[in-house]
């Protein structure tokens, strides 16, 4: 009978191996020669790996994206099919091995890391407008349409109340002063309550609001 462990270490052998082949393959996408760092190399065979594994998964799988981290530390399994590649040694095609990409998933993987790699110009990008201050102008339009809204409801809730109180309320324009009412302007009960310079101005941002 298998003990728990014994099937663990199976099952963590058998997952190694199978990252170890998607490796290989990820060597035969990017070619021979391309990087002489091991950590560029690591970094783009890790996103290659991830793209196959996720490729061969099943429904309800869960995967552990790889990491560059993992394929230069396991020194087992990926790191010496890492070195075989930088030191472009006979051994290479011996690590690589024989079992070659077919030509349609070469290209769609191609395609698919030109898109990651667009994307991430795009968030570049996007973090750059954000230093030039291009986010900050955006924030503010966003805050001008807020402020927008808040007027309109105060504007209205102001003519509101005004309807409700008209029999207490005046308008004077200013050929209607009088002794009375000295000024131009807005009246209540206990005098003047906006000058007629501040009731043009209500009612412009009255109608502003209102477009």
């Amino acid at each position: 009978m298998v003990s728990r462990n014994e099937s663990f270490d199976n099952y963590h052998i058998t997952k190694q191996e199978k990252r170890q082949k998607h490796l290989r393959k990820a060597l035969t996408i990017i070619g021979t020669g391309r990087y002489k760092n091991i950590t560029n190399l690591a970094t783009a065979a890790a996103r290659l790996v991830t793209e196959l594994e996720i490729k061969d998964s099943k429904e309800g799988d869960v995967l552990d994206p790889c990491s560059y981290t993992t394929l230069t530390r396991n020194k087992k399994y990926y790191r010496p099919v890492l070195d075989a590649y930088l030191d472009g040694s006979s051994e290479l095609e011996k690590s690589i091995g024989t079992d070659g990409v077919p030509f349609e998933e070469h290209e769609a993987l191609k395609v698919h890391c030109a898109n990651l790699d667009h994307e991430n110009t795009m968030i570049k990008d996007r973090l750059a407008n954000i230093d030039s201050g291009q986010e900050t102008k955006l924030l503010d339009n966003i805050n001008v349409l807020e402020r927008s809204e808040d007027i309109k409801f105060l504007t209205g809730v102001i003519n509101t109340v005004v309807s409700s109180f008209a029999d207490l309320v005046d308008s004077i324009e200013p050929s209607q002063t009088n002794d009375e009412h000295p000024d131009a302007g807005f009246y209540g009960p206990e005098g003047l309550i906006l000058t007629w310079d501040e009731m043009v101005r209500f009612k412009e941002l009255s109608d502003e609001v209102s477009r």
